[in-house]
This record gives C-alpha cells, structure tokens and sequence, in this order.
C-alpha cells in the first residue's frame, strides 16, 4: 500500500487500474484501516490492517445451520436408535427438516470427541455411538489354519523303518511353542548306525 499522503484516486492510477470499484476499495481500505488516535494516527500500516482484517474474519457473524434442535435430534437418534449420520440426514430429507449433510454431523462429532470445550464436553462419547464394521469370519467349510505348520506328516503315518532307526538319513524333528509364540524349541534327532 502506499502512505497516506498520496490521494486516493492517484493510488488506484498508480495500480494501473481506473474502475471506480478498485477506488471504491482503497477508499474502504484506508477508512478501516487509518488509525484515529495514537502514534500511528492519520497513517495506513500493513500490519495493522492485516491484524484488524484478521479479527473481522473471526469476529463476523456466521451462518450456523447445525443447530441446537439439530443436534438434540441427532443425539437421540444416534444413541438411542443408532442410526449412522447418513441415515440421520436421510431422515431429516424425509421429514422435510432442512438439515445438515452427513459430513457435517461427522465433523460435529470428531470435534466434540477432540475438544475440551464447555460447549462440546456433553457430546464427547458421541462417537461411540457410530456404527463400525468388524471384520466378518468366512461361514462354512473354513478352517483356521492359524498355527499350522504345511505338508507335516503325524508319527501315526511314518514307516515302520522310520521307527527302527536302522536308515541313514531319516531325520525326527520336534518344535516347542512357548506362550504367545514369543520362545521356540527346534529339536532335531539325526538316526544313523
């Protein structure tokens, strides 16, 4: 921006721009942002503007649509009748209730789960409620093979030789398990004569 001494309509000349909107928002520029009184009084800064913009930004009034009956119905439905968001804005679609989208009643929740908030702590076990998948075990001719070693063959199926140790070359093995799989004992019998 340039100082305050150059008029207004040379500032939008200067900015290679002759519309009367452009001079229409350096003159509301310079009005917000000039100080009154003090030592910058009569003066544009940048930093100030930029801080009193920022202030105005949070300070403006917005349009909130979720509200307070929105979510007193929302909290009945997701707790007492479990109902997912999406099936909470269908509802409301249904009703003819101009609601909120799914999305929305997602952020509500994941906000109040984070937040310490006064306002939102009532609603932080909210997500609670949501429905969750769990992974489903397959039905039918399934069989856990969790822990299972491939291709063994149990000592009632060996060879009668096997068993008399006289072969070079036959091998017994043993493998102990400890608790949680964490200790292993591999124990291998080598049978030659």
């Amino acid at each position: 921006m340039y100082p305050a001494a150059y008029p207004r309509q040379e500032i939008s000349n200067r900015n290679r721009t002759n519309s009367r909107s452009t001079s229409k928002y350096f003159s509301r520029e310079l009005k917000r942002n000039v100080g009154k009184r003090g030592i910058g009084a009569n003066s544009y800064c940048a930093k100030n503007a930029f801080r009193r913009a920022k202030v105005r930004q949070v300070n403006k009034p917005k349009l909130f649509r979720l509200t307070d009956s929105l979510k007193r119905d929302a909290r009945l439905w997701l707790r007492k009748e479990k109902l997912s968001p999406e099936l909470i804005a269908a509802r409301w679609r249904k009703l003819g209730v101009d609601g909120v989208s799914h999305e929305t009643l997602y952020t509500w929740i994941w906000e109040a789960k984070k937040s310490k908030h006064r306002i939102l702590v009532s609603d932080n076990m909210l997500y609670l409620a949501l429905r969750h998948g769990r992974r489903r075990r397959k039905r039918g001719n399934y069989h856990s093979t969790r822990g299972a070693i491939k291709n063994t063959v149990p000592i009632s199926e060996r060879p009668e030789c096997v068993n008399l140790h006289q072969r070079i070359g036959d091998v017994e093995v043993d493998l102990m398990m400890g608790s949680k799989r964490k200790n292993l004992l591999y124990e291998t019998l080598h049978f030659s004569r």
